[in-house]
């Protein structure tokens, strides 16, 4: 692609570009320190701390495989009960079918929760308890200032809220973590794109480290 426009090019992780949209457009402007969690068709995760990306040996803060079920589903990735064998987009189908005996969608089940379908408002209520064991275990670990939740599943953040709050305070160690926010993005599907972009404006800014040279 370089040589194809003559224009540097860079490539990221999708989790890690949208987290530095949230830092430059989104939730985390004012925040050094914070989570991104990208809940769709699988479950990701990035860690903004002290002002700069993350890495370790290349996957920090891909929290999708955070056991939340002991002995649980089977995972693709060969382990059992992982938080995206239950909180992703199939995972929530699952759950739904399991309840039910029906299969649909994770908008549809959206669309019966808020029409007061009592197992489409179960569904998301044991959504928000597993997404809640993850960030709670994440916080107690990290100490951010946020957690974003981004992907697909965060236009239905209204539906999960509460209990997901519910499980974080039960969990995390609050004492530590007094001023602990979990919001929504503010960019909805927009999120890829703006991260595409951001990933471009951070190529050799100092939020940006060594997998953010051009290539």
């Amino acid at each position: 692609l370089r040589e194809a426009f003559g224009l540097p090019v860079y490539g990221e992780n999708d989790a890690k570009a949208c987290a530095l949209a949230e830092k430059l457009f989104g939730e985390a402007r004012g925040t050094d320190n914070f989570l991104y969690v990208t809940v769709s068709n699988g479950v990701g995760g990035a860690v903004f701390s002290d002002g700069r990306l993350l890495y370790g040996s290349g996957a920090a803060g891909e929290c999708g495989h955070v056991t939340v079920v002991e002995d649980g589903r089977k995972c693709k990735c060969g382990k059992s009960g992982c938080l995206e064998a239950y909180a992703a987009g199939p995972g929530l189908a699952r759950t739904y079918e399991e309840l039910t005996g029906r299969r649909t969608e994770g908008e549809a089940i959206a669309r019966l929760a808020r029409q007061g379908d009592p197992a489409a408002l179960e569904v998301f209520r044991l959504e928000g308890v597993y997404l809640g064991r993850m960030i709670g275990m994440a916080v107690n670990l990290l100490s951010p200032d946020l957690v974003v939740l981004g992907g697909g599943l965060s236009l239905a953040f209204d539906l999960f809220q509460p209990s997901m709050k519910e499980t974080v305070q039960a969990h995390v160690y609050r004492t530590a973590n007094p001023c602990l926010r979990i919001a929504a993005t503010p960019l909805g599907y927009q999120g890829g794109l703006l991260g595409a972009a951001a990933l471009a404006i951070c190529g050799k800014n100092q939020w940006y480290g060594y997998h953010g040279k051009a290539v």
